[in-house]
């Protein structure tokens, strides 16, 4: 008696029906094109948060590039539900109605809620290995949308490089703001020019007037 089987050379499964076979191999087709599309996805969104960082000199230029990219605030927020592990329903893209992002200069940023791209966080200090700050910013950010869904708060800045820390949602957003300085080049030179500035004119300013003066 000839017993006919498939194995699939992908998964290493034996079927002994064609039709489960060639079933098997659609499902795996459309898994890989799925798997595909997030890498691309994955991509442009790594490429085009590192542009904002790259671009990006003060607060006030921060507000106007998620103004002017709101959807690629939201579309971040969607993906970190949709292939990561959480699940959610969604709505239409609702309107960014006002921002306001306050920031200053920090020698100690902790890195117990986020931590650089790249690098770890280290909750209360508690692995001795891993530092438990970086210089950078700390501040806060409000934001008010035309309607609340449930994961625009956190969700719509992870992996951007504005780390938000404790916070929550009333009428409006409200989140504390920490960035490094490891992930915002273009802020660290016009804060080191604002420095400079500062010691050849005398200027009794701040350094973070000066660079929201001169980078508005």
């Amino acid at each position: 008696m000839q017993i006919m089987a498939w194995k699939c050379e992908a998964t290493g499964k034996i079927f002994e029906s064609k039709v489960k076979y060639q079933s098997h191999l659609r499902k795996l087709a459309r898994e890989r094109a799925l798997q595909r599309k997030v890498e691309a996805f994955k991509k442009e969104r790594t490429e085009f948060f590192a542009g904002m960082r790259s671009t990006c000199c003060n607060a006030s230029q921060i507000e106007e590039f998620v103004k002017a990219n709101w959807d690629k605030f939201y579309q971040n927020a969607i993906s970190n539900y949709i292939w990561g592990d959480k699940r959610g329903q969604f709505k239409n893209q609702p309107t960014l109605t006002s921002i306001k992002i306050k920031l200053h200069w920090n020698d100690a940023v902790y890195n117990s809620h986020c931590a650089p791209i790249g690098k770890k966080t280290n909750w209360g200090g508690r692995d001795k290995e891993e530092p438990t700050s970086y210089p950078g910013w700390t501040g806060d950010i409000e934001y008010q949308t035309s309607e609340y869904i449930s994961g625009l708060g956190s969700e719509m800045w992870n992996g951007t490089g504005i780390g938000t820390a404790s916070g929550g949602y009333a009428s409006n957003f409200y989140y504390g703001l920490e960035l490094f300085a490891l992930d915002w080049p273009a802020m660290v030179v016009a804060r080191e020019k604002a420095k400079v500035f500062k010691v050849l004119n005398n200027d009794s300013r701040k350094v973070e007037e000066i660079v929201d003066e001169e980078f508005a």
